[in-house]
């Protein structure tokens, strides 16, 4: 055996270190090419050269994912014309052909109002549910049927109370899925308006309105 040459190959050990340094040095220009690679030439403002896990975040870039919303409708109506004093999230009994039609939006709760009773029940009533297109006649849901609300008894027969004793109501706000993807409906105890209330509601939002629009023409 020879000196200076390896003792599998006929190659010496600088012919086989240069190859490596050439293989390497073309893996990482055409890394640099591609974007792979990012080079060390700009400098922080302290001086010092970025370090690696600032080169990944700025590469890669740490974007907010948003978040879902599953909001299938919302009863302004109420806002308007009843002022909330309690609020509860209830489930719902609903049929198939019912939850495919609010996946498409076609839901309306203008209209509604809920009905709790001392035996610890609470009833969705005149809620508007559009039937289900691709289903026959015969599968098809009565579009304002009752629905049964289910919510814990005893706070259904303290809400059943105060709407018999102080004239208060129950309507539905807001119906949306929640992130098991299962329906849920928001309800409230709530007091009419009068003409007065709801002028000042109306003042309220205007000048909240106003003042959005100033702030977000001074940032711009």
């Amino acid at each position: 055996m020879k000196r200076g040459r390896s003792h599998s190959s006929g190659y010496s050990y600088e012919s086989i270190l240069l190859m490596l340094f050439v293989t390497i040095h073309s893996f990482i220009s055409t890394s640099v090419v591609y974007g792979f690679i990012t080079p060390l030439r700009s400098v922080d403002g302290d001086g010092r050269l970025p370090c690696a896990t600032t080169l990944l975040a700025k590469k890669s870039g740490t974007k907010k994912k948003k978040v879902k919303d599953g909001t299938i409708s919302v009863n302004r109506l109420a806002y308007r014309n009843y002022e909330v004093i309690e609020t509860m999230t209830a489930g719902v009994s609903l049929l198939g052909t019912e939850v495919k039609a609010m996946r498409d939006g076609k839901l309306n709760l203008r209209d509604g109002f809920c009905k709790p009773s001392q035996y610890g029940q609470c009833t969705l009533h005149n809620v508007h549910i559009g039937q289900h297109t691709g289903v026959g006649a015969y599968f098809q849901h009565e579009e304002r049927r009752i629905r049964t609300l289910l919510i814990n008894k005893s706070e259904a027969r303290k809400w059943a109370q105060k709407v018999d004793q102080k004239g208060m109501t129950v309507v539905p706000l807001k119906a949306f899925f929640n992130e098991r993807n299962i329906c849920k409906i928001e309800i409230g105890l709530c007091r009419g308006k009068n003409v007065r209330d709801k002028r000042d509601t109306i003042k309220d939002r205007e000048s909240k309105r106003e003042e959005r629009r100033i702030i977000k023409s001074f940032r711009m």
